[in-house]
């Protein structure tokens, strides 16, 4: 049979609670038991106060306690009148009535005689009553008991001299039927509370464990169709504790694979969509010349290069983002100036603006040295070409882009402005993702592979910087890169 985690729950604090049920009742029965002993020592000092006059009466008439040792008989005696064999009598008034009177000539040379019964002494107070000479020898009771155990004993002062001393045993267990019926009561008592408790805390075991088993039945069962493919399931996230934490989790990566399945299929979509128009025109071309429709010349071979290196740039750009999603594309960091850098490849595209019409101006001081960077030449280079080819291609002509470097206390930072069209506020975030288009009416002509500033987002994440896209106050769009700069002595 297969535990579940809702009866392991259950029967976990079916088990604690049980086992600390128990434990208190026999902490408290217990305790009761002595703290009840206690009382009833108490009680017995009291009687042996109400015993002590007595004894004080007796030793100053005789003088010494021959009389108990020779006849055991007149100390039950004394301790009847005393009624310390009766739980809760009064002692009779100490006066010459309640002294041992002595017996006839000779009495006192006779035998031992047995003491009487007991009586009416449930609790054996009169046989653990003990009496001692001034010798600390017994005198009285306690013959055939342990005086190791005995409690405190009383002095019996006679002219503030003592002339003895009266003690008792301690009472070890509970004799009689009254007190043990109250034991037992007691003991019924906290049976019942237990067991009460016990179903109450059974009943809300059962509650907790299943608000404790229920989210991860909802979690289990969500995995399940996750695994199934059904990535929009998603779990509620109750509360703020331990498993709301887990189900936010969980959602959050149900929606985080779903949106990757989402972007893969979109990053099918959109590759077999780049690769079939100029397939498509490579073939239709191909099939001209085959029919004679087009003759083969130095146009027609050009039109098919074209499409070929079309077709080689959009390769080499799956390639790069494979490379760089997979850590495998490498960078050689190295001190460098950003300024010398964006310098050269900006010149190389002077004509190219200048032919759409487009005026291109940078701006940056003279020092050179406030514009060092960490990086690799090589794919800095890329980064900024990619950059400049979305601007040439976006702006109208007869617009202006502006290029602006600058140091912002330990940040390099890079800006390209450039004038309408703009970029809707909503696509912003987009731009930089694989094969995304601002406007789905861009063609290929105009639009690109859409893969440039994807591309342009990985270099700049490999050196540890920022790149975002925000409206420009020219009215198109602004690029904004930053980097971390490195100090002068980097440079060794």
């Amino acid at each position: 049979m297969k535990v579940r985690l809702f009866h392991k729950i259950l029967l976990s604090i079916f088990t604690a609670s049980l086992v600390a049920m128990l434990s208190i009742m026999l902490f408290t029965h217990i305790s009761f038991k002595w703290e009840f002993l206690d009382y009833l020592a108490e009680r017995e000092q009291e009687q042996l106060q109400q015993l002590m006059p007595m004894l004080v009466s007796h030793y100053q008439e005789y003088g010494h306690w021959n009389v108990f040792v020779r006849d055991r008989r007149e100390w039950h005696e004394l301790l009847r009148r005393s009624r310390v064999d009766r739980p809760g009598g009064r002692p009779r008034p100490a006066g010459p009535d309640s002294r041992p009177r002595p017996g006839p000539p000779g009495f006192n040379n006779r035998p031992p005689r047995r003491p009487p019964p007991p009586g009416n002494d449930p609790m054996q107070l009169g046989a653990r009553i003990y009496l001692l000479d001034q010798q600390r020898q017994i005198v009285a009771g306690g013959r055939n008991l342990d005086l190791s155990d005995a409690q405190s004993e009383l002095p019996i002062l006679v002219n503030d001299q003592p002339v003895g001393w009266l003690g008792v045993l301690p009472l070890t267990e509970i004799t009689t039927p009254e007190e043990q019926a109250l034991l037992r009561s007691r003991l019924r008592t906290l049976l019942i509370a237990g067991s009460v408790s016990l179903v109450i805390i059974v009943a809300l075991a059962l509650l907790l464990a299943r608000h404790l088993s229920l989210p991860i039945r909802q979690l289990a069962e969500a995995t399940r169709r996750i695994t199934r493919g059904q990535l929009q399931t998603r779990v509620p996230a109750l509360g703020a504790d331990e498993l709301g934490e887990l189900a936010t989790g969980f959602n959050e990566m149900a929606a985080a694979l779903q949106y990757h399945d989402e972007e893969r299929q979109r990053w099918v979509s959109d590759i077999a969509h780049e690769l079939r128009t100029p397939l498509a025109v490579l073939r239709g071309e191909i099939e001209a010349m085959q029919d004679n429709v087009r003759s083969l010349d130095q146009d027609a071979l050009g039109s098919l290069h074209a499409e070929v290196q079309q077709l080689s740039a959009l390769v080499m750009d799956l390639s790069t983002l494979a490379q760089s999603d997979s850590g495998s594309l490498s960078y050689r960091m190295q001190p460098l100036s950003l300024q010398a850098l964006l310098h050269g490849v900006v010149e190389g595209f002077q004509a190219r603006f200048a032919e759409q019409q487009i005026s291109l101006q940078l701006n940056y001081c003279s020092d050179s040295e406030a514009y060092r960077i960490q990086g690799d030449e090589i794919r800095l280079r890329q980064l900024i070409h990619n950059l400049l080819e979305n601007t040439l291609r976006y702006t109208d002509a007869g617009g202006c882009a502006e290029i602006h470097l600058q140091r912002v206390q330990d940040q390099v930072k890079l800006s390209i402005n450039d004038s309408a069209p703009g970029v809707p506020a909503a696509s912003l975030p987009k731009l930089f993702e694989r094969l995304y288009r601002a406007e789905n009416s861009r063609n290929r002509e105009t639009g690109g592979s859409g893969l440039g500033l994807a591309i342009a987002r990985s270099i700049v994440q490999a050196h540890q910087g920022e790149i975002s896209a925000q409206a420009s106050q020219l009215g198109g769009l602004r690029i904004v890169v930053s980097f971390p700069s490195v100090r002068e002595n980097n440079d060794e």
